[in-house]
């Protein structure tokens, strides 16, 4: 087994339970608006929110974007009618700020893991949204540093956000390990930029030829054996 001095964790389905987090925060928020959530509308949230998401991270659309596009597709589908002045936008980011439950086993890897590495967060997203998350999730004492896509002016998978990463760090791109859930930000963004990749695929789907992780795991605790 390679030596790694660096783990990278991605955050939101990694060590986030980011889909509990998005149905609390949608369900409460909808209700403030007088919307039923039922299981029809936050499908299609996610649906449209995953795909924007997609597009930010191929490049076609900015962060920005994604915040001002999904509610009003979401209205657009469900014949209601959008007006930015609702400010729902902004309720949802509030509401989600607060989600902050862990995957299962994430904290005691986490705290055994940071006991041998050097640990940090590597996340695309909103810094205002995702810097209570992380504060609040338990796991802040075992990571040096959060990167966040927002404050740095690049995202996953761009080759120019991991360099400035390593380059922050100060660690050879052969020291370091990145872990996450996606195939399209971090495991093809560690490809493209020639460091080692873990891939978390709990529901164990097949990885395309061309987007092949290093190693991958069902269980974070999978990376005890591989990495202690």
């Amino acid at each position: 087994m390679k030596k790694y001095k660096v783990l990278l964790f991605d955050a939101d389905g990694t060590l986030l339970d980011f889909k509990k987090a998005q149905s609390q925060a949608l369900c409460a928020v909808l209700k403030m608006h007088g919307i039923s959530p039922d299981d029809a509308i936050l499908q299609k949230y996610a649906e449209i929110n995953d795909s924007l998401w997609k597009a930010y991270e191929r490049g076609e659309i900015l962060r920005s974007q994604i915040g001002i596009t999904r509610f009003k597709r979401l209205f657009k589908w469900a014949g209601l009618v959008y007006s930015e002045e609702l400010g729902i936008e902004e309720d949802y980011r509030t509401r989600l700020a607060l989600g902050h439950d862990l995957l299962k086993n994430a904290f005691e890897v986490c705290a055994a893991l940071h006991k041998k590495y050097d640990m940090y967060i590597i996340t695309n997203g909103n810094t205002h949204t995702q810097i209570p998350r992380l504060a609040e999730c338990g796991l802040a004492p075992f990571f040096k540093k959060n990167f966040i896509s927002e404050a740095m002016n690049c995202r996953k998978p761009e080759r120019l956000f991991f360099d400035t990463v390593v380059g922050d760090i100060g660690c050879t791109k052969a020291e370091a390990l990145i872990i996450g859930d996606s195939l399209s930000s971090d495991i093809l963004g560690g490809i493209n930029a020639g460091i080692d990749t873990c891939w978390f695929n709990p529901e164990g789907n097949p990885a395309p030829e061309d987007c092949r992780p290093t190693m991958e795991i069902r269980s974070l605790t999978e990376l005890l054996s591989i990495l202690m």
